[in-house]
């Protein structure tokens, strides 16, 4: 990746240290051993090295597993086992762990909130735990605002834009999307979807409403899961599906060689681009169609078993600071959590192997910036894989899309009981 120096200037010099946060003083006293635990992706090596040098009295033992439900598994069996890592990371399911909080140490007793106004509200939001919800069981590592990334040569072929601003203008709603759908099967012959689940998941993640309302009650998203339900439908019943699973070796191929339209996907989803080796300008990005969503990202915690909270605390805040955030951006495509990063440069960030001259960061702000923390039910991703598995079904075996519904529906209702 080609790097704007002058945006990043400075970039690889020495990390500052945490100096001015309450209840951090003691930046290097000897004899500190901390583990941390996270999953492939979630740090860059770049920042890793970055710890290595600003503590170098104390072992730092980082540990790379996969990501994934083994991760959490291990994470839940180790929350009361003093043989647990110091650190962890947790990704975006943080929900799940909400009801573990008094696990994690409590960084709020470190002088977090010194650091509240530097992030993304509605991610800051989202490690607060407890009754009064003033227990800060996590630190905001990345988030993943999404953007629409499209085949430019396809749009060309269909007559549609080309142009970010343009296709931006034109795909505004998701109705503007399935026209465009239509017209670039018409005229180019190619679907525009990769999955299902590009579809379904985008635009769950935009609802204004969740599966379980913030009392626990069920209510569907009050018809807002069952519109994206059919959207989805709609979309493989008109042949826009190439019907390839995400994270697989068939989609990196079908990234590679064009195979499909576009897809809603995350920032870090440009870290895939990279993967599947793709020209330069062959996807751009604009602006994702309907509501903000934002899709994955990490946080790092602190374990309350550790024999070290203080010293864990001060690294998890050395490694979502500004120079590490940019380390975690520019290695892994990690999209910052602090909007302090939000710059004009930062705006004007270009990858031109990838995107040649075109800007792009500034769609992935502007979802960044307009999302809006909704409490989710620690039920709340059990419930979706269950619609998302059978949407599977219905492309997968032919399966009735009003059955699959009613059965999706009905395992809901038992988990809701539970």
């Amino acid at each position: 990746m080609k790097i704007n120096k002058k945006i990043f200037a400075g970039l690889m010099t020495s990390v500052i240290a945490l100096s001015g946060v309450s209840g951090l003083t003691n930046v290097n006293a000897k004899g500190v051993e901390l583990t941390i635990n996270y999953y492939s992706g979630a740090i860059s090596d770049e920042a890793i090295a970055a710890a290595k040098e600003q503590y170098p009295d104390w072992k730092l033992n980082f540990t790379e597993q996969p990501a994934g439900d083994d991760f959490d598994t291990k994470l839940r069996t180790s929350l009361n086992s003093k043989s647990a890592a110091d650190i962890t990371a947790i990704n975006s399911n943080i929900q799940d762990f909400k009801p573990y909080y008094e696990k994690f140490v409590n960084l709020a007793e470190y002088g977090s909130e010194d650091l509240k106004a530097d992030f993304v509200e509605w991610k800051w939001d989202s490690t607060l735990a407890g009754e009064d919800g003033k227990y800060q069981m996590a630190f905001p590592l990345d988030i993943g605002p999404t953007a629409l990334q499209y085949n430019k040569a396809a749009f060309e072929k269909a007559g549609l834009p080309t142009d970010p601003e343009e296709v931006s203008e034109k795909i505004k709603t998701y109705d503007d999307l399935m026209a465009a759908a239509e017209e670039l099967k018409t005229k180019a012959d190619v679907p525009m979807f990769r999955g299902i689940h590009d579809i379904f998941t985008p635009y769950a993640q935009g609802m204004t409403e969740r599966v379980f309302d913030e009392d626990g009650k069920l209510t569907f998203a009050n018809g807002q899961l069952k519109e994206a339900w059919d959207y989805a439908i709609q979309a493989k019943e008109k042949g826009y599906i190439l019907n390839v699973r995400g994270n697989t070796g068939e989609s990196v191929n079908a990234t590679g060689e064009g195979l499909y339209g576009a897809s809603i996907m995350a920032s870090w989803g440009i870290a895939d681009l990279r993967d599947a080796d793709v020209k330069q300008e062959q996807w751009l990005v604009a602006k994702a169609p309907g509501n903000p969503s934002n899709n994955g990202g990490s946080y790092l915690a602190a374990i309350a078993t550790t024999e070290h909270p203080k010293e864990a605390a001060e690294l998890i805040m050395f490694l979502t600071n500004e120079e590490n955030q940019k380390l975690n951006y520019t290695g892994k495509a990690l999209f910052p959590t602090r909007k302090t990063l939000y710059t004009e440069e930062f705006l004007a960030y270009k990858d031109e192997a990838l995107f040649g001259d075109y800007e792009y960061n500034k769609y992935f702000v502007e979802s960044a910036e307009n999302l809006k923390y909704i409490p989710l039910d620690v039920r709340e991703s059990a419930a979706l894989k269950y619609f998302e598995d059978q949407l599977q079904l219905v492309v997968d075996q032919d399966k009735d899309p009003e059955k699959a519904w009613e059965e999706a529906v009905k395992n809901v209702e038992v988990l809701a009981k539970q």
